[in-house]
């Protein structure tokens, strides 16, 4: 793991205010007045480094259980959250902008608003999805849930009734019972229609040349007997 004092070369911070223990995460503040403001597990890029030294701060960085973005400022949060993303696999959290009620920094907030407004950032975080998922409150439907379901089901309904013909077996008749009876590989279907017909005219078989017992049996078993 980098040691410390090389990562102090590349993120600015205060090494007595670090703990990844705390349930606080690690915040990510775009000037060193900012996360000298927050204070405890507060950091800032140093101006000097580059955003690709990201990389020699994975260790460091994933100590945390999430990094915080706290910025108000739309371009600075932007460059931030897409540097973590290309250089640290880390959960991060930003801030609502709304949150800072007006205030452009975090410094002007808590000068204006006092300790508890800057603590109350982190409640209102919200969560940044990692790259390569999909949103599902972004997703535009030709239709509604209820019917694209209802699509699906309809398609599974084809697609199993085109396997059924492939394999020459047709499909039972609805409230009907199937049979099966014969060697391997030479089944046969019979087809009982309604049970309140006689036994001779609701049983047939699907293929008579397997023999007569097997339709006799086909018929006792229909009839109950």
């Amino acid at each position: 793991m980098t040691s410390q004092s090389d990562i102090s070369l590349l993120l600015t911070f205060r090494a007595e205010m670090i703990d990844p223990s705390l349930p606080t995460g690690l915040w990510w503040c775009a000037t060193p007045e900012d996360a000298a403001a927050v204070g405890i597990n507060a950091v800032c890029k140093n101006r000097y480094a580059a955003w690709e030294d990201l990389a020699a701060c994975t260790e460091f960085i994933t100590q945390f259980c999430y990094v915080f973005v706290a910025t108000p400022n739309d371009a600075d949060r932007e460059e931030i959250v897409g540097q973590l993303q290309k250089w640290v696999p880390v959960t991060i959290l930003v801030a609502d902008k709304a949150a800072f009620r007006g205030n452009e920094s975090v410094v002007e907030l808590l000068d204006n608003a006092g300790p508890k407004a800057v603590e109350s950032l982190l409640f209102g975080a919200l969560d940044v999805p990692r790259p390569g998922l999909i949103d599902l409150s972004q997703v535009e439907m030709d239709a509604p849930i209820s019917q694209n379901r209802m699509d699906r089901q309809a398609r599974r309904r084809e697609i199993d009734a085109s396997r059924a013909d492939a394999r020459g077996i047709n499909q039972p008749e609805p409230n009907c019972m199937c049979l099966f009876r014969g060697a391997p590989g030479e089944a046969v279907q019979t087809v009982c229609a309604a049970a309140d017909r006689r036994a001779e005219e609701s049983c047939r078989a699907a293929r008579p040349q397997n023999g007569a017992d097997g339709v006799r049996a086909v018929k006792r078993s229909c009839s109950g007997d």
